[in-house]
């Protein structure tokens, strides 16, 4: 991968300004106005001797820029460099609030817009990966891998795309803790000796097993393996949902069939980009948990056919609705 960073707007040094008369507001303007390759980089008046505004300038348009690449209309894009401007807390505790606070970082949780925008910051990440190598993203958590019947071969594209990542991350001014980070290997080959990975000159440290998507994942946790503890953690929760159904208050067949997808049938939903990878056959246990739980809910007899279960109860096949 090139050291050259991609012209987008936020290439601009951060500790260079130049001079202009166009707010930051005009930029997000004229980027409808004029194709966006053709945007200058440029704060009202600021200088190198100004202190930072409360959100960093550059990282901003370089988002704003990101989302215009997307597609995203002129329109929602505004609204998007609004949500990230003058952004401010405070903290009420009984009848007392506290002062605001300038957030420089970060979205608030429970926005409809920071999922959105979440997904405009990672578009690129994928660009940054060395060949052979993949990845999955939920949410922060990030899962790498790489397949290859030579470990050389797997160590330099991994050592190389972290290197990449680290290149990423400080163009977005983010900070990982490798600490907290952790390689395996799942094959079910012997190592004969442990390759040395690093993320900023600090190695990775191995472990026996990765957790990802609620699944530990091992050398002796394959499929098969992961299929079934996800079913016994939904059988456990179809037996919890048992006690509910059957007492004697009788709880509406809504809010029973709410309970079967969010807590049940989420389970598979959560970690479909596993549950992908499985075979038919072991798809189709998943399925018979779908049903088991819709049962429940619905109160149906065991002998009440798939199709009639399912639209009784306005579902779709969850094997279907995964890989959807």
């Amino acid at each position: 991968m090139s050291d050259e960073k991609p012209k987008t707007l936020g290439t601009v040094m951060n500790n260079i300004y130049f001079k202009s008369n166009k707010t930051l507001n005009e930029l997000v303007l004229r980027a409808g106005q004029k194709q966006f390759n053709e945007i200058n980089v440029i704060v009202s008046n600021a200088d190198k001797n100004k202190k930072l505004p409360h959100s960093n300038p550059f990282r901003v348009q370089a988002s704003i820029k990101q989302c215009l690449q997307l597609g995203i209309t002129v329109n929602i894009t505004k609204v998007l460099h609004n949500f990230l401007q003058n952004r401010t807390l405070q903290i009420r505790w009984r009848n007392s609030l506290s002062g605001t606070k300038p957030v420089q970082k970060g979205l608030p949780q429970g926005s409809v817009v920071s999922p959105i925008f979440s997904i405009c910051f990672l578009a690129d990440f994928s660009q940054i990966l060395d060949v052979d190598v993949e990845y999955s993203i939920f949410a922060d958590d990030i899962f790498i891998f790489c397949a290859h019947t030579s470990l050389d071969h797997i160590s330099k594209k991994l050592q190389n795309t972290m290197e990449n990542v680290y290149k990423w991350c400080n163009y977005w001014k983010l900070n990982i803790s490798p600490e907290k980070c952790s390689i395996a290997d799942l094959s079910k080959r012997k190592l004969q000796s442990i390759p040395r990975i690093t993320y900023a000159s600090f190695p990775l440290p191995w472990k026996q097993t990765i957790k990802y998507l609620g699944i530990n994942f091992s050398k002796t946790n394959q499929n098969g393996v992961i299929l079934k503890t996800i079913r016994s953690k939904a059988l456990r929760k179809i037996n919890a949902l048992k006690s509910i159904a059957y007492k004697n208050y009788c709880p509406r067949t809504k809010d029973l069939i709410n309970l079967a997808n969010n807590s049940i049938c989420s389970l598979f939903y959560y970690s479909c980009s596993i549950t992908n990878k499985f075979s038919e056959t072991q798809y189709k246990g998943c399925n018979t948990i779908q049903t088991m739980a819709l049962r429940v809910a619905l109160g149906l007899p065991k002998w009440t056919p798939n199709i009639v279960l399912m639209k009784i109860a306005g579902q779709e096949v969850l094997s279907k609705k995964s890989r959807d």
